[in-house]
Order: C-alpha cells, then sequence, then structure tokens
C-alpha cells in the first residue's frame, strides 16, 4: 500500500442541499449546484498503520467519537468493506485544511472527499485519476463513494460548476460538472465567524421537514435550479446574483422556522448581508450566499474581487476573518511516496 497526499478543494453551494429522502443512501431531498473554490482546501495524507486506523486533524489525533473523527472513521470503514479488504488494512490520516474547519466553508466536502480519493489510491495503487479510473474508480465513482462520508463532497471532484442531481431513485443519483472553471471567472470574498457551529449539518438534514416552509422550498427549486443554469450559461451576473440570495434568504428561513430552529448566522452576520445588499447602490457589483454556519460568502466577478475584498476588510477585517478565494479547477494529487 503507498503513501499518497492530495488537495481537494471546497464549495459553494449556489443551490443548496438540504434534507434528505434517504438518509442512510445519501439520498437528497433535491437537487443542488455548486462553484468550486480553489484556496479553501483540504490537504490529506494516507499511509498505512498496522496497528488501527489513526486520524489526525491539524496535528491533532482525533478519535471516533469526535465530531470531526466519527465521519472519517466511518468512511475508512465503508472504503474498506467497498473494495472488500481485510479488516487489519489499517490507515493513518494525516489531514488539514487551509481555512477554518465545520464553520459555513464545507470542510466536509473537501475532507471526505481527499480521504476518499486518497484511501482508494493508495489501496490501488493508484498514482494520479487516470490509474484510479484504471483500477475501477472514474470520478463518478469518487464521487458516488466520497458522498456516502459527506453528501456535497461528490461535488468537489470536480472543478467549476457541478451539478448534482438526485434522480427518481438513489440508485440514479448523478454528480456533473456543468461548466469548467475558465467558463466564468468568478470570485468568492468569505465573511466568517470562524467558530464552529454548535449544530452539525448531518442534524440540521434530519430537521429541515420539520419547518412549514420546506414543501414549499422544494417545489420552488427546479425553477430555482434552471434560472441558475441559465445565468451560468449566459454569464449573467445580475440574474446569477438575484438569484443566489433569493435562494440563501429562503434558505435562511426554513433553517429558522425548523423544530427546534437552527441559527447559524446572528444579527452581527445577518449585517453582512444588509451592507452587501446596499453596496449595491453604491456601485458594488456582488451578491452574497450563505451555507450551514458562521459565514457569509460574497459573490463577485474577478476584475472586482480586489476593491470589493479591501472594503470587506476594511468594514469587516477587525471583527472577522476574510478570506479571499475564486472558481478552481478540482483536486490533485500532491505527493506520491509509493
Amino acid at each position: 500500500m503507498n503513501r499518497i497526499t492530495v488537495e481537494v478543494p471546497s464549495n459553494i453551494a449556489f443551490l443548496k442541499y438540504w434534507g434528505k429522502d434517504n438518509a442512510e443512501r445519501q439520498w437528497p431531498a433535491n437537487n443542488s449546484l455548486s462553484m468550486t473554490l480553489n484556496n479553501c482546501r483540504t490537504i490529506t495524507s494516507v499511509q498505512p498503520n498496522r496497528q488501527a486506523d489513526r486520524f489526525y486533524l491539524h496535528g491533532q489525533l482525533l478519535s471516533a467519537t469526535d465530531q470531526h473523527g466519527e465521519k472519517v472513521y466511518r468512511q475508512i470503514t465503508f472504503l474498506r468493506q467497498h473494495l472488500g479488504l481485510a479488516t487489519n488494512k489499517f490507515v493513518t490520516i494525516d489531514s488539514s485544511n487551509t481555512f477554518p474547519t465545520s464553520c459555513g466553508i464545507a470542510s466536509s466536502a473537501s475532507g471526505l472527499a481527499a480521504l476518499t480519493i486518497a484511501c482508494l489510491a493508495s489501496w490501488t495503487g493508484s498514482r494520479n485519476f487516470a490509474s484510479l479510473a484504471t483500477a475501477g474508480f472514474n470520478r463518478c465513482d469518487l464521487a458516488d463513494l466520497a458522498r456516502q462520508g459527506s453528501g456535497s463532497a461528490g461535488r468537489s471532484l470536480w472543478g467549476g460548476f457541478v451539478r448534482w442531481q438526485r434522480g427518481n431513485s438513489y440508485r440514479q443519483q448523478t454528480v456533473e460538472q456543468l461548466y469548467p472553471a475558465n467558463h466564468w471567472q468568478l470570485a468568492d470574498v468569505i465573511v466568517s465567524s470562524a467558530v464552529s457551529k454548535t449544530h452539525s449539518s448531518s442534524s440540521g438534514h434530519r430537521l429541515a421537514p420539520s419547518s412549514p416552509l420546506f414543501k414549499q422550498r422544494l417545489f420552488e427549486l427546479p425553477r430555482r435550479e434552471q434560472r441558475l443554469i441559465e445565468a451560468l450559461d449566459g454569464r449573467d451576473f445580475v440574474a446569477l446574483g438575484t438569484t443566489l440570495e433569493e435562494e440563501a434568504l429562503e434558505f435562511h428561513k426554513v433553517l429558522t422556522t425548523s423544530k427546534p430552529p437552527l441559527i447559524y448566522h446572528d444579527e452581527n452576520l445577518q449585517r453582512v448581508w444588509r451592507w452587501v445588499q446596499q453596496s449595491r447602490t453604491r456601485g458594488q457589483d456582488a451578491y452574497f450566499t450563505i451555507d450551514a454556519g458562521g459565514s457569509v460568502h460574497i459573490i463577485c466577478q474577478m476584475q472586482e474581487i480586489e476593491r470589493i475584498s479591501q472594503q470587506v476588510q476594511k468594514v469587516y477585517g477587525k471583527h472577522y476573518l476574510v478570506l479571499v478565494d475564486t472558481v478552481g479547477t478540482g483536486p490533485s494529487f500532491v505527493v506520491n511516496n509509493g
């Protein structure tokens, strides 16, 4: 078994994945659509361990009972069973993120995708995506396996703009790249509390149907998805941005009307939303979206990134972490010491 290191980017959902029709099979209640990021990445190394599985996050050993460890150990076991490997084919996982964990920047997506790619490459002796495909694991296979650990992880297998379609059954799910990164150079200025969320996304998915707005949301999403795809296809930034904010605000209402309510964005973070909206009256061409965690994603076009990021840093840099990112090209193999 070889030692493998991979880098996998996070992604920001333009159309949110929220709620599941089958939790065991990771079958989402709706389609989702995302932009793969570039700078917000997980770097994960896998190497053999003769005694037991070990998972280190930023150098700290985590157990299977830890909030960030439980999914990882479960995914290792699942992948080992999927390959039909002996139960003593243990691994040591060393992982780190270039961004804060569990605060609305989808660290589980990049983390579980990186884990899946690295483990399968190590166990099959693969050195790149081409050799993984030869071993029986193309991108679609990898996405299907990665989403077993974290649903949105499948979207991080490609760069650019990616759609996860639920299909008519859990067996018919597909993940595909709609457009590559060079189709439209968008940027994401992230304002983050850098505080781990108190309610995991997994618990949020379970609570989603308890919101009285959930069914109406599902009814509206196909039309919103079509508007987003048309905006991406035509590179229509106003159409994209207005739909992003509509989706973000509805998503927030579903969160806050769940039972119990989920409050990922307090009043201070909501001020960031209003600042983005008000800034457009002053000629600043940007729109916001959110995810399940304490971060606000300000989406802009590449020619605006420097001006907008400077303004955001000036206004919010003293109180929040400000990260600047762009649309990315997807995961990569970094080191193979096999």
